[in-house]
């Protein structure tokens, strides 16, 4: 148990313990002995943080904005830098009594269904292109997101123009290159993470596509990659068709939301 300790962050140890092993914290840091049944859980942890694979994978369970969301090797496993996105979608929400939301490529769900437990947007319509809604479903469920839905599309293909008060994204934004190196990466869906040579790929069809489906003076939120923010900024300004509102950094200061406004 010291040796996963070492391996895992307390909060993920502590998950561990108390939901996987069914000891708590304290018993496992005093070097409690674990029952038969949780050795056989626990040797299958070990096995899969020896593969490489992430712990959210290892116990199908990520927390996001203080929710708990099933995650499988289909979705991408939710980061903590997207709380911001999530937080700023919500304050945008509630600041301007927005009633009809759009989270383009919810994968698991963990930003829609967020948004509509913490605001009282009317509709959180959350899309993707690939089948991924059984999890997502599943987390809408566990959630009682009443006003979620979910719809299988290409980006905004398939939507009606001027339909969303927000739209919220977070796109693929990952280099080719570097994820061609990043063993960290190798569990998750590429189909999430990759963006082309320079990762804009999505953000520039997004920034292009989004303005005919949003309504007048709509919002458009995006997680955006690590020095990202300039030429998301250049790419909005060039279309002529948005104000940029502001650019909310991380963590670990990194520019990671920018927030455009649709031009009136």
């Amino acid at each position: 148990m010291q040796n996963l300790l070492e391996r895992l962050p307390l909060a993920d140890f502590r998950y561990l313990c108390e939901n996987i092993l069914g000891i708590p914290l304290y018993q496992a840091l005093a070097g409690d002995f674990v029952k038969v049944k949780g050795r056989q859980k626990l040797s299958q942890v070990i096995k899969g943080l020896d593969s490489g694979l992430p712990f959210e994978y290892i116990v199908s369970e990520s927390s996001f904005f203080g929710l708990d969301f099933k995650v499988e090797p289909s979705v991408l496993i939710p980061r903590k830098e997207t709380e911001f996105l999530a937080e700023a979608a919500v304050r945008y929400i509630n600041r301007n009594n927005l009633a009809k939301v759009l989270d383009l490529g919810t994968g698991s769900g963990n930003i829609g269904i967020s948004v509509a437990k913490n605001t009282k947007a009317k509709m959180v319509v959350c899309s993707d292109i690939c089948e991924v809604f059984k999890i997502a479903e599943f987390n809408r469920q566990r959630h009682k997101a009443v006003n979620v839905r979910f719809v299988r599309a290409d980006l905004l293909a398939g939507f009606k123009y001027n339909s969303f008060d927000i739209i919220v994204s977070n796109p693929p934004y990952v280099e080719s290159t570097f994820l061609n190196s990043a063993p960290s990466l190798r569990f998750e869906p590429s189909s999430a993470l990759e963006a082309g040579r320079d990762g804009l790929l999505f953000i520039r069809r997004i920034i292009n596509q989004a303005y005919f489906f949003l309504k007048d003076k709509g919002f458009l939120l995006l997680e955006i990659g690590f020095g990202q923010a300039e030429k998301t900024k250049q790419i909005a300004l060039s279309t002529g068709k948005y104000k940029i509102l502001e650019v909310i950094k991380d963590y670990s200061g990194i520019e990671r939301v920018i927030i455009l406004q649709k031009n009136g």
